[in-house]
């Protein structure tokens, strides 16, 4: 036995079994195992699924806002740790599989007690108890409706603007939800508070709500939209047309053949003094760059700031591009036929046009080259660049102006142009009779004609 003590491996052995005790005693102390109940919300699983077989919860609302009773038992540390990182519960109510049993035959509305389950991520916790165990879901056959949008008017005895008309954006609202609560849904309202408006502000957003014929409010019914945009017709209203505007080109061989915009005219309102200098609103802009077929386009108004529109429709207009293979013609146009201003010779200076005709080549399509004349052409000559005119030949590069449908090919185009310089007037002087001839001139003034 003293062999033994006196060994200093056996010393080794008892050490180590006394710091092995020590430690689980230091854990044991310093760690110990705690129990703590705590509040959940629940994560409702198998929404998607259920709506997929025309069904919604009818209590929806309750379940998201319920909290559960979680009793949790673990280590200190790891339960302080799960205090300060709450996303590591999971607590849900899974509705797949229910929903994945629901089919047309079902009832309109069904009621089931479903478990709620609760775990953790952090390792050495587990969950013992959870209050409810269970909850009642009442699955209910999806209803969809639309509403008028009805309005009521705030304050209208203390404003100038009360007897506006207001215009709502949109009218209507789409509603969905469980058959029995959409059922309920006897109108769609919004309160105008007419203190919001001014010159200054025409419009803004207020929110729908749902009533029943008791005038309470109906909930657990989806709106779409949720919110109406209120026009007050407050300034000068003017109608104006829409201006579809375009970048880049299309690719070579096409052409536009035809643009049309719906709806043509919106009506404006705002103060006088911007609406007056509006004389029409501009689209966005239409890439134009791989448009090779024609096709419809929704593009939104631009409207100036103060400035609102009052017809019932959304704020986007359909452009229509009717998009064309294009051909070409050279036409050999008669100078007279011209719609020609020459511009910028110095003052006194005129002109004479050498040529008798101008080579242009429009290309377009058939259609419309077929029925072209040279009317529809702007021609301009444009001294303006040039210094030092004087009289002579000038060949001039023509800026020509064609209508949409029509491009010029042959760019740059140009005329042979003589200019003249100003003719200075010598004056006449008069006769002066000479010396001694006086005597001898003759007065035939009242002497008759002699034909001989």
């Amino acid at each position: 036995m003293n062999r033994f003590f006196s060994n200093n491996v056996a010393w080794k052995i008892i050490s180590l079994l006394l710091a092995t005790l020590l430690w689980f005693f230091v854990i044991n102390y310093q760690n110990p195992e705690l129990t703590q109940e705590i509040k959940h919300n629940v994560t409702i699983r198998g929404i998607n699924e259920l709506e997929a077989k025309g069904y919604v919860l009818e209590n929806e609302e309750q379940l998201r806002n319920m909290q559960v009773r979680i009793l949790l038992k673990g280590p200190r540390l790891e339960m302080e740790r799960l205090k300060s990182d709450n996303v590591q519960i999971d607590v849900r109510l899974d509705l797949t599989q229910y929903a994945n049993l629901l089919t047309e035959e079902d009832a309109v509305s069904i009621e089931k007690p479903i478990q709620i389950t609760a775990h953790t991520n952090i390792e050495g916790i587990i969950v013992e108890d959870i209050r409810p165990k269970t909850v009642g879901v009442v699955f209910e056959r999806e209803e969809q409706a639309t509403r008028n949008i009805h309005y009521t008017i705030q304050n209208e005895s203390n404003s100038e603007y009360a007897a506006l008309d207001p215009i709502l954006k949109p009218t209507t609202v789409e509603i969905s939800g469980p058959k029995s609560s959409v059922e309920k849904v006897e109108t769609a309202q919004i309160n105008i508070n007419v203190d919001n408006f001014s010159e200054d502000v025409l419009s803004y957003t207020v929110p729908i709500i749902l009533l029943d014929e008791q005038g309470e409010e109906v909930i657990g019914v989806k709106k779409v939209p949720e919110y109406v945009e209120v026009t007050l017709p407050i300034g000068k209203k003017k109608r104006v047309p829409l201006e579809p505007q375009f970048k880049g080109t299309l690719p070579p061989g096409y052409i536009k053949a035809n643009t049309l915009v719906s709806p043509q005219e919106i009506t404006i309102v705002g103060k006088a003094a911007i609406v007056d200098t509006i004389q029409s609103i501009k689209l966005e802009k239409i890439a134009l760059d791989n448009v090779i077929q024609s096709n419809n386009f929704r593009t939104d108004f631009i409207l100036p700031e103060g400035i609102e529109y009052i017809d019932n429709i959304e704020p986007k207009a359909t452009v229509t591009l009717e998009i064309q293979k294009e051909t070409d013609y050279n036409y050999q146009v008669p100078v007279s036929e011209l719609n020609l201003q020459v511009i910028g010779l110095p003052e006194g200076y005129t002109y004479e046009v050498i040529d008798e005709t101008v080579s242009i080549v429009l290309a377009s399509t058939a259609e419309k080259l077929l029925a072209f004349k040279p009317s529809q052409i702007q021609v301009t000559a444009d001294f303006s660049s040039m210094q030092d005119i004087i009289a002579g030949e000038y060949r001039i590069p023509l800026q020509i102006v064609v209508p949409d449908e029509f491009k010029v090919v042959n760019v740059p185009v140009y005329m042979n142009i003589l200019v003249n310089a100003p003719v200075d007037e010598v004056p006449v002087e008069p006769e002066v009779p000479v010396e001694g001839e006086e005597d001898t001139m003759v007065d035939t003034q009242d002497q008759p004609i002699v034909e001989e």
